[in-house]
């Protein structure tokens, strides 16, 4: 039996706070439960050191994320901690394909965006659709091998 819960960047400070992840890590297991899903992935950054997004965007990961956490591994630190605590771990990509409109990874691969054979650019022939009220959001496209 899988119970298990999402740990998110979005509206949580679990992931930036220094006790954040071995605290919700040791009330989840008192908690009865035995999987996290820790997002790796969110609104164009990844949530561990990657060096496949440095050489994309020209970050490593989150930049909040890095102040805060002091450039240490989020994801390192959540596997070996919830191991411990007897967690299986399942990394999970918070929003999918999507990505600010204005992000590294967009600005550097503009080809990787979905695209429409009517419309062109999604994001650009649809903006009002692609708002998340703060900022106008694409898709990275699943098909494309660099993707």
């Amino acid at each position: 039996e899988i119970r298990g819960v999402w740990l998110t960047n979005v509206a949580s400070g679990v992931l930036f706070f220094p006790w954040g992840i071995n605290r919700a890590l040791y009330q989840l297991a008192q908690l009865n439960f035995n999987t996290v899903y820790p997002v790796v992935w969110n609104r164009g950054h990844t949530f561990y050191p990657s060096s496949v997004a440095k050489s994309v965007t020209k970050r490593s990961q989150d930049p909040l994320l890095t102040i805060m956490r002091l450039g240490r591994d989020s994801l390192a630190e959540i596997v070996q901690e919830g191991h411990r605590q007897g967690l299986r771990v399942i990394p999970w990509f918070e929003y999918g394909f999507m990505a600010p409109a204005n992000s590294q990874l967009v600005k550097h691969h503009p080809n990787w965006l979905t695209e429409s054979s009517t419309l062109g650019n999604v994001a650009l022939a649809s903006p009002d659709a692609l708002s998340n009220h703060t900022q106008k959001q694409v898709w990275l496209n699943p098909l494309h091998p660099e993707v």
